[in-house]
């Protein structure tokens, strides 16, 4: 008996198939103030985020993978809304005291999220030798800081998010669907996910092969399509669910959650940063010029060139994404009050 009860305890241990879960306890968080850069892969949140996280009070954005990719796992039902909570809010609070001390730093140079494009680098770097401990979260507290993440396709899993930090505010980064997936096209992400190690990101398997989350619901098709047809397929889908996830904000969701174009942002900055500071409630650093200069804005966006893009995606698509492409795109100019396309 002692060794069949010692089998069975090795068992639950080494595998972990036990027929009842416990669930991980949520922790009080450290994280005071949260805000989250969201939006697809190459929406433009490397312009937005190292713009606006320039902002008084606002930590420069950091680029965490654990965080940012928490919330797949509970889309794809693996694990239950209260344990991923309890261990986003861990991996959150981790990377807020990690900062507050200096700790893994980035300063690789070439990063957008390098923390030399911070205004704020010598305070920053001071931390490394300073206090830590509870000292160092009472001097980032008082100071009123806001813990700020760059983060990926996770507005439609907003309701973890909110469960595990209810004072949550995220900004959203849009951009033209035709310069989405041309950009999709350029980084070769039709015939990445799942194959490349370098893409660092969890990716359900159907059949045997590598499908994106976002792609699941049309998987048969993603599976026989090519690269560029992926892309588009991808980017529609994903426009789909963001849609949906906006419209089922509750009203006090609406309050925490901001929109940013894209192509608003670069053409017209001034504004945009003015509207997200007043909506923190934070000031524009009389340095913010350096950062826009840095970043390139403002900057003319070309219509001619999103057309030309337009006539390349027409010529490797399908009919049916060609039609999907041309409403969604309609729908942003309408959205975003921009030169239409056709």
């Amino acid at each position: 008996m002692a060794g069949g009860q010692h089998g069975n305890k090795r068992h639950f241990i080494m595998t972990g198939q036990n027929k009842t879960s416990t669930p991980l306890y949520m922790v009080d968080t450290l994280t005071k103030d949260l805000l989250l850069f969201d939006g697809l892969t190459r929406a433009g949140k490397g312009l937005v985020a190292p713009v606006l996280s320039n902002l008084r009070r606002v930590e420069y954005a950091q680029v965490n993978n654990t965080v940012d990719q928490i919330a797949i796992l509970w889309k794809l039902n693996l694990v239950d809304i209260e344990s991923a909570a309890a261990f986003l809010r861990i991996a959150v609070d981790t990377c807020t005291y990690e900062q507050a001390i200096g700790r893994n730093t980035n300063i690789r140079l070439s990063d957008f999220s390098s923390i030399y494009n911070s205004l704020d680098v010598r305070e920053l770097i001071s931390r490394t030798t300073g206090v830590e401990g509870v000292d160092a979260m009472r001097r980032y507290d008082e100071a009123e800081r806001i813990t700020s993440f760059i983060t990926h396709f996770n507005m439609p899993m907003k309701d973890l998010w909110f469960h595990a930090f209810p004072k949550l505010r995220t900004i959203i980064t849009d951009r033209h669907p035709i310069d989405l997936i041309a950009s999709w096209d350029g980084r070769g992400w039709g015939a990445r996910w799942g194959h490349d190690p370098l893409g660092f990101t969890p990716t359900p398997e159907v059949d045997g092969e590598p499908v994106p989350w976002f792609a699941l619901e049309a998987s048969r098709e993603y599976l026989e399509f090519d690269p560029p047809n992926r892309n588009a397929l991808c980017v529609l889908e994903l426009d789909r669910f963001y849609q949906q996830s906006i419209e089922d904000l509750t009203p006090a969701q609406k309050e925490r959650v901001n929109f940013v174009s894209f192509e608003e942002f670069a053409t017209e900055p001034d504004a945009e940063i003015q509207r997200i500071a007043t909506w923190l409630q934070t000031d524009i650093p009389a340095e913010m010029p350096i950062v826009m200069a840095r970043e390139r804005v403002p900057r003319q966006l070309s219509l001619e060139q999103r057309k030309r893009k337009l006539d390349v995606l027409k010529s490797n698509l399908n009919e049916q994404l060609i039609s999907r492409l041309l409403e969604a795109s309609r729908k942003y100019e309408e959205r975003w009050n921009i030169e239409p396309i056709t």
